[in-house]
């Protein structure tokens, strides 16, 4: 068992300890957390359908009672579930629905990750001129929040792209 396997192992029961306390207090956002928690097990997990079950029943929960926080959280890890079963009209859904309250609520950083998971969802699609643009919104949020850890990915997608399309002149500026 690797270590990453290990912190799953020791992760579960305290996630399920989390759900047990927040049913005894009738804590309907904190039952949603435990939800997304239980999703982000499976996924390491290797179980996409129990992630997807999982997030199922979270995001309502965060609608109705979480944080805005929440509510990003569920709809992103709900988008990413989709995209793994590549389901890629939905992920774009809900990773839209999610930016948009990333938007209303002010917060670049989920801005510029919502931005980048949205331009993955264009790319895998063949949508190169919508992932140019979700790419260079997400980095340019980035660079605004000198988040650099982000914008270097961002910076070799767009290069990548660019010499996809023949752009070789734009690729060797990117990369």
């Amino acid at each position: 068992m690797n270590d990453a396997q290990g912190d799953i192992v020791r992760a579960q029961p305290l996630v399920e300890e989390l759900f047990i306390r927040a049913q005894a207090l009738e804590d309907r956002a904190m039952i949603a957390r435990s939800y997304c928690q239980s999703a982000v097990i499976a996924f390491y997990q290797g179980d996409i359908q129990r992630m997807e079950h999982w997030m199922r029943q979270a995001v309502p929960l965060a609608q109705q009672y979480g944080t805005w926080h929440d509510q990003i959280g569920a709809l992103n890890l709900l988008a990413a579930s989709r995209e793994h079963q590549e389901d890629y009209a939905e992920a774009l859904h809900y990773f839209k629905e999610a930016l948009r309250l990333a938007h209303q609520e002010g917060h670049g950083l989920f801005e510029c990750l919502l931005l980048s998971n949205i331009g993955s969802i264009y790319a895998l699609t063949e949508a190169i001129s919508a992932a140019i643009s979700a790419y260079q919104q997400a980095l340019a949020n980035a660079e605004r929040l000198e988040f650099h850890i982000k914008a270097a990915p961002l910076i070799a997608n767009l290069g990548s792209i660019a010499m996809l399309v023949g752009d070789y002149e734009s690729a060797r500026h990117r990369n």
